[in-house]
């Protein structure tokens, strides 16, 4: 089973103590970054660890991540457009706003295919690197 209390929120760093203050950034982890659109805390295809988040624009969320089994930090962008969708009362789950179904559903299969073709492109100076793209929790 992953302890996932053993990293750092806001760094990813290892804690010296589960849910402690980082010796890393001094990030107490008692405290969790919660709102309506962040995911702090939760695991993703059993092997990503999301942390705080990093910024928001109009079509998502960038969070901090920990790769657990490669033991490497990594950048998670989650498709979260407010204006089509909404988290559903587990705080996690997304679902599409009234109205919005058809370009949701649209927005997360082009959201997919983004990642696609930004995984088949490898390494490009300049571009960042996409190691992974799924489907999560009703979005991508």
């Amino acid at each position: 089973m992953l302890n996932v209390n053993r990293y750092c929120y806001a760094c990813m760093g290892l804690l010296t103590e589960e849910n402690g203050v980082c010796p890393h950034c001094g990030h107490d982890n008692r405290i969790r970054y919660q709102d309506d659109d962040c995911l702090p805390g939760t695991v993703l295809q059993g092997q990503y660890l999301v942390g705080k988040p990093l910024g928001r624009g109009g079509f998502g969320v960038t969070y901090l991540a920990m790769d657990m089994a490669l033991e490497r930090k990594v950048a998670i962008k989650e498709f979260y457009p407010s204006s089509m969708a909404i988290r559903t009362g587990d705080g996690y789950t997304m679902r599409s706003r009234t109205g919005s179904e058809g370009e949701y559903t649209h927005g997360c299969e082009r959201a997919l295919e983004e990642g696609r073709v930004g995984a088949r492109m490898g390494q490009v100076p300049g571009v960042v690197q996409i190691y992974s793209a799924f489907e999560a929790n009703g979005t991508v």
